[in-house]
């Protein structure tokens, strides 16, 4: 009796580890079209790339945090966390040292 259960608890240990990134990827996936959908309700104008972490490659970050670039800002990139309820919340921004003195029209600050 008690080796079915230890081999019982295994087995769902070893199932939860082989099914998680799966079940992560599908989660990817719908707040990327949650986030979508908002991003087209907030800037309909705009055009943007979505893009997300490679949880398995990089486990120390975040998989559910979306990274937007848009077209109209280069060099920069935002975060965005959308929560399985579809609340959209910005959670960092950055840009790369060749785009950090740009204001909004392209230009140089002065």
């Amino acid at each position: 009796m008690g080796y079915m259960l230890t081999g019982a608890v295994a087995l769902v240990i070893v199932a939860f580890f082989v099914f998680r990134p799966y079940w992560i990827d599908y989660q990817i996936i719908e707040k990327m079209t949650m986030l979508e959908d908002y991003l087209e309700d907030r800037y309909p104008k705009e055009k943007w790339d979505i893009t997300a972490i490679d949880h398995r490659t990089y486990r120390q970050y975040n998989p559910y945090h979306l990274i937007v670039a848009f077209e109209s800002e280069p060099g920069w990139q935002y975060a965005y966390y959308v929560s399985s309820e579809g609340n959209v919340k910005q959670v960092w921004h950055s840009v790369d040292s060749e785009h950090e003195n740009l204001n909004g029209d392209g230009k140089f600050l002065e």
